[in-house]
């Protein structure tokens, strides 16, 4: 009871939603992943700026594969944490630099071995970016990244705008791969909730060894170095959002 009403005080997430031992790990300055059955096990609080979106995201693609990471940092850190977390999340060229631990065989890959934006959009205080990405083991596809922020909130979503091919095969139809990061600001802790969905058909279960820990793992090596990115303060997080094409 202690545990729950100290990590409580610093803006816990929704209520009842995480277990004692993940409130411990966040108040070590531990990330919690969390491998969900259903959409209402997130424990994104509802009342969240992007919150909305999620729920509403997740929903529409009723994924078979779904990950949620969550952080907390305390302010005093990096008090520019969303600025920086925006800044890395625009730099879509350095999405190259992530690293994959494979599950599949145990090595070291970049989790995206080519990324790049083609083009770039203002919108209001935020920005829609579209690109080209390739991991293995699909084919290279689109995807389009949208990035909003306030003073006290970030919002990001990913989707793909083509299909993920595998082998040959359409293994993730366009829009049915989503990724979202929603950061806020609360009791003087900067909090992080990535949760990355896919809907996937893994060949009647013949390759689903093969499909989910690469999506699951990928996933998870994307909101783990988004999460180290908030933590870094960054020389160009008070211009989170280029103004140029290019990544």
């Amino acid at each position: 009871m202690i545990l729950v009403l100290s990590i409580g005080a610093r803006g816990q997430p929704a209520e009842g939603k995480l277990s004692a031992s993940d409130n411990g790990a966040l108040v070590r300055g531990e990330a919690v992943v969390r491998i969900l059955g259903s959409v209402g096990e997130l424990s994104l609080p509802q009342s969240r700026r992007g919150a909305g979106e999620v729920i509403s995201s997740l929903r529409k693609i009723r994924p078979n594969y779904l990950v949620e990471v969550v952080a907390m940092l305390p302010e005093a850190s990096n008090p520019a944490a969303l600025a920086s977390l925006a800044a890395s999340l625009a730099d879509i060229s350095g999405y190259v630099g992530i690293p994959y631990v494979s599950d599949w065989d145990k090595r070291r890959y970049p989790l995206f071995d080519k990324a790049f934006a083609y083009s770039r959009t203002r919108n209001g205080d935020g920005e829609v970016i579209e690109a080209v990405m390739h991991m293995k083991p699909f084919d290279d596809y689109r995807t389009r990244y949208s990035l909003d922020m306030g003073i006290d909130w970030l919002y990001f979503q990913g989707s793909n705008l083509d299909r993920l091919v595998y082998n040959g095969i359409a293994a993730v139809k366009v829009g049915d791969m989503a990724w979202h990061i929603v950061a806020y600001r609360s009791n003087g802790n900067a909090w992080f909730h990535g949760i990355g969905a896919v809907r996937a058909f893994d060949f009647f279960g013949a390759v689903r060894n093969r499909l989910a820990p690469s999506f699951i793992g990928r996933t998870k090596a994307f909101f783990m170095a988004m999460r180290k990115k908030m933590a870094t303060p960054n020389t160009d997080s008070q211009v989170p959002f280029k103004s140029t094409a290019g990544g």
